[in-house]
Formats: structure tokens, sequence, C-alpha cells
């Protein structure tokens, strides 16, 4: 792994090759591992990371489409309802029920949250990993939806469709780039 006084935490300088195995100078937090500071895993772990965010956004469009434009799940939620000029049904009066569900699912989604960011066991360990991200996800998704459907359809649609466009270029750009800003965190949230 190296000689004695080198830091496991810190990266090796880059190739002159330019290579695909090639590492940049980084520090990194404890509990990366000296494995993290090769380029190589770094960008795998990324384009994992975005991929996973574009499939939640997906399932959550595809919730948030369904429950905004199904008529009988918006009765289900709403006591009263109406159709606008476009023949969108509206939201007038949200029932019990839809309350109910409302809160199910935000406490399903709160309980998944916090069991993922705080049970290592849980967040590190296949397949617990995966039902937990699937429960997540499911959540969130009834929780966006039960949100959305108290709002104006195409103000939804357009937020959802910026969202979607970001997230998709942002994983298409981490799935064909060579750049690593992972040393450059500091750098990237101060330009934004």
């Amino acid at each position: 792994m190296g000689g004695q006084g080198e830091d496991p935490h810190r990266g090796k300088p880059d190739d002159p090759e330019g290579g695909e195995g090639s590492s940049v100078d980084v520090i990194l937090p404890e509990g990366f591992g000296a494995s993290f500071s090769e380029k190589v895993i770094r960008a795998r772990f990324v384009r994992k990371v975005y991929a996973i965010l574009l499939s939640q956004l997906a399932v959550t469009t595809a919730f948030v489409a369904t429950f905004c434009f199904t008529p009988a799940i918006k009765n289900f939620y709403c006591d009263q309802t109406r159709a606008d000029s476009n023949g969108v049904v509206r939201c007038v009066r949200a029932s019990n029920e839809g309350f109910i569900m409302y809160m199910v699912s935000y406490v399903l989604f709160l309980v998944t949250y916090i069991a993922l960011a705080c049970c290592e066991g849980l967040r590190k360990r296949y397949p617990g990993n995966v039902v937990a991200m699937c429960v997540f996800t499911l959540s969130m998704s009834i929780w966006a939806s039960s949100i959305a459907i108290y709002h104006d359809v195409w103000w939804v649609v357009m937020a959802i469709g910026i969202t979607a466009a970001l997230c998709l270029g942002l994983t298409l750009f981490s799935f064909q780039t060579k750049i690593d800003f992972t040393g450059e965190s500091s750098m990237v949230h101060c330009s934004l």
C-alpha cells in the first residue's frame, strides 16, 4: 500500500499518462478508506449515486402523474372536486382518508430515512439496503403525490420536468466525464 509515513486517506498524484487508474491528490475524510482514493472507484461511485437518484425520480414522477391524472385517486383524496375549463379535476376540499394516507406515508418516509441514516448495518448490507431504499422511495413518492394532488397539475408537471432534466443532465455528465470534482467540493459549493 505504500511506504512508512504515507497517509492512507491521501490519494496518489495523477499518473503522468492520465490513465483510467490514475488518482488525484485528495485528502479524504475518515471512513472512506484508501481504495476510495482511486479515480476509477470514485467515478463508479458517483455513477451509481446518480443512477439511483434518477431511478428514484422516475418512480416519484410516475406516482405523481398517476395521482394527478387519475380521477378515482383524486376522489379518494378529496371530498369535493370540480373540473376546470381544460377538463382537469381539481380538489376543492381534502378528505380524511387522504390526510391519513399522507400522514402514514410521511411517517414511513421519516422512519426509513432515519434508519438509513443511523443504522450502518442496514445501510451497508445487501439485500436490506435495497429493500430499505425501495420502501424509502415508495413512501416518499406517495408523500410527494399526496401533496401534489392539491396543486395545479401543470405547475407540478413543470417542476418535475425541470428536476428530471437537471438530474438526467447530471447523470449523463457523471457517466461520460473524466473530470473529478471529489477534492474540489468546497469550491463547487461556493460557486453555487
